[in-house]
């Protein structure tokens, strides 16, 4: 797929200037595009260092290239797409992207696969991440610049996820903010003091029984996004959620962490426009729920 931005100048300054300030490149994206032939001035070709004088128009052409997996992949559940970005569904059990035992099953290579089909190439730029058995809403931006403007939402706070999760009991206050600052020590993820700062919010939905055992459904929003964040702060709270074994949680009623990502809201990174989805809750955590307000407090 290609993408073409086009910016006029309204005072004199140079390619480099406009490709950081008006697009959003980072130095790294910047240098890649030196050996690409994509920046033109006026419909001529440019490069990197040159002068722009008050009226000139840039235009940037974005050129990526990636193998194509060509072997059979589940058709991803595209929520919304434009020429920036696509938000899926993702299913619990595979990963975002592709990673060691795991380099053609990804979400991330059944939408290169899927737009392959529709006769575009694309390289995937995944937009956080969800742990390979929590499911739900996953933003994947489509070209470079639209990554580095998406990244920035989520350092400004635009870029917003709500999470759904069951957690085994019920915690003290029915809404609150975990704020224990984590640290990832091997393939786990716990509270130091000497971590980095994390901020959870929650707040309670529901309480009930499942099996005989008090749980509770809740509505997350994470203000950081640490590795395990949600999960590592629920465990160190007493609350792992259900089905998590890496943290605590109980398995019988759930065979895999009882984690969604159920909202979210971001806007796009050319057009402005504000753009808000939600995630459709999965069989084995909407009988769950189900189960769980059957048998309420």
């Amino acid at each position: 797929m290609e993408r073409t931005l086009t910016c006029q100048t309204e005072e004199q300054t140079t390619v480099s200037r406009v490709l950081k300030n008006v697009f959003g490149l980072s130095r790294h994206e910047i240098s890649r595009l030196k050996f690409q032939h994509g920046l033109f001035v006026n419909g001529r070709q440019a490069y990197v260092p040159d002068q722009l004088k008050a009226g000139d128009v840039l235009t940037v052409c974005f050129r990526e290239e990636t193998e194509v997996t060509e072997v059979p992949l589940q058709e991803p559940e595209i929520l919304y797409a434009d020429k920036d970005l696509v938000l899926v569904n993702k299913p619990a059990g595979i990963p975002v992207h592709p990673a060691h035992g795991h380099l053609e099953d990804s979400l991330g290579t059944a939408l290169q696969a899927w737009y392959a089909r529709q006769g575009e190439t694309v390289v995937i730029h995944a937009i956080g991440r969800l742990d390979k058995e929590v499911s739900g809403l996953m933003v994947y931006a489509l070209n470079r610049p639209a990554a580095a403007r998406l990244s920035a939402e989520k350092e400004d706070g635009r870029f917003r996820k709500e999470y759904l999760a069951i957690c085994t009991g019920w915690p003290a206050e029915d809404s609150g903010c975990w704020d224990e600052p984590l640290q990832s020590i091997a393939h786990k993820t716990v509270a130091a003091k000497e971590g980095r700062p994390a901020e959870t919010e929650y707040r309670v939905l529901s309480k009930g029984y499942l099996q005989g055992e008090p749980y509770a459904v809740l509505a997350l929003r994470i203000k950081t996004g640490r590795t395990h964040q949600i999960r590592a702060h629920a465990a160190c709270h007493g609350h792992p959620l259900a089905g998590d074994r890496l943290y605590g949680g109980t398995c019988t009623c759930i065979s895999r962490t009882a984690l969604h990502c159920l909202r979210t809201e971001l806007v796009s990174p050319f057009t402005e426009q504000k753009i808000i989805r939600e995630a459709p809750l999965p069989d084995d955590m909407k009988d769950l729920i189900e189960e769980l307000n059957g048998f309420r407090k």
